[in-house]
Order: C-alpha cells, then sequence, then structure tokens
C-alpha cells in the first residue's frame, strides 16, 4: 500500500487547464493561481518535468499569463476532460520509473477529476493540490475533492507538497513571508491561503 511519499526524480507536475476564460467563474480564481504559480516556480527550482494542458484554447484562451510555465516538458490543446492525451501517455511510456503526479488545476469535478481517475488506473500515485485547484462552485469543488479521496488520490496543500518534494529544504524563492506563518498560527487569514478558501477545504 502506498503511503503517498514524492521524491524529485520519480515525479511529474501537471497543470490542468488554467485558462484566462475561466477566470471570472471559477471561485478562489486569485488565490488559485497564486498557489499554481508557487508550483510551477517549484518545478522549474527542483526540475521537475511540468506537463500543461489548455481545453479548446481557440475557444477558452491560453494559460493565463501570471503563470509561468516556459521550461515545460509538455504543452498541448486537448479537447476532451482527461489530460492523459496521447503526448502525455507518450510522457509516461517514456519514463517508467516516474511514480506519483502532482495534479492541480480546473475544474475540480471535470477535468481534474478525469484525470486523476485516468492516472490512479494506471498505477500512479496521484496527489492534488487543493490550494491550486477550484471548480465554479464551492459544492462541485468539495464533491470532487471526496470522490476523488474515496479513488484513492492524496489530498494536499502547495506548501506541504513543496516542502514534501524539496526534503527539508525551502528554497527562497518558494518560502512564505514571516508574517503570513505567524499567521496562520494564530488561524487569521493569509496572504497565501485566505480564510474563504482554506475554509472551503475542511472535510
Amino acid at each position: 500500500m502506498s503511503v503517498g511519499r514524492v521524491a524529485v526524480g520519480r515525479t511529474a507536475m501537471f497543470c490542468c487547464d488554467l485558462q484566462d476564460k475561466f477566470r471570472p467563474s471559477i471561485r478562489h480564481f486569485p488565490a488559485v493561481l497564486s498557489n499554481a504559480n508557487r508550483m510551477l516556480q517549484s518545478a522549474k527550482i527542483l526540475e521537475i518535468p511540468l506537463l500543461v494542458t489548455e481545453q479548446y484554447p481557440k475557444g477558452l484562451g491560453e494559460t493565463c499569463n501570471e503563470l509561468d510555465i516556459s521550461g515545460c516538458s509538455i504543452r498541448c490543446s486537448k479537447t476532451k476532460f482527461s489530460m492523459v492525451v496521447p503526448e502525455v501517455e507518450s510522457f509516461i511510456k517514456e519514463h517508467p520509473d516516474m511514480k506519483s503526479i502532482v495534479l492541480f488545476g480546473i475544474e475540480a469535478h471535470v477535468c481534474v477529476q478525469t484525470t486523476a481517475l485516468d492516472l490512479l488506473s494506471k498505477g500512479l500515485d496521484v496527489h492534488v493540490v487543493v490550494d491550486a485547484t477550484s471548480s465554479r462552485t464551492d459544492t462541485d469543488r468539495f464533491f470532487a475533492f471526496q470522490r476523488m479521496r474515496q479513488a484513492g488520490v492524496f489530498l494536499t496543500t502547495s506548501e506541504s507538497m513543496i516542502l514534501g518534494l524539496a526534503g527539508g529544504f525551502l528554497p527562497s524563492p518558494l518560502q512564505a513571508a514571516p508574517e503570513d506563518h505567524q499567521n496562520r498560527g494564530r488561524g487569521h487569514q493569509t496572504a497565501t491561503v485566505p480564510h474563504v478558501v482554506a475554509s472551503s477545504f475542511m472535510f
């Protein structure tokens, strides 16, 4: 039974459909983008392969400009829900030592969930970063996390995942500001994970 440990060299990151046209309709979108960018920075610093998909970009636009996806291993468009398109299938086959996928993006109850289930069926550990994943409603988001956890997905946060991958050493560009840590300890709102977002992760 897997306990969900992650290790650089055996992990890839999947960024799912964080596109500009979704901006007005996705719950907590600014916080999701902020935490997604932290994940992208960690992938670059720790040299973790990054795979990016865009759902029908001709109609829904490209990945948001705030997100630095330069240097990604794969960037491809898709018209089905799952990220597991032929390019991604080939990547998985070409990297047999890859055991863990760190997955985040939108929407939680559609493309992220379908991708997670497809990856689980291939025998991969899947970790969904809940503070970098959302839907148009909190209800869909909440039950998507429940459904994925029931299927065997590991639910995590951006900071927990980055610390796990970094192995105890957190590069300075990825460190939260000191006041964020102080506020977290007091249970107050933080810049990294606003209270309105954090509260909706309660299970």
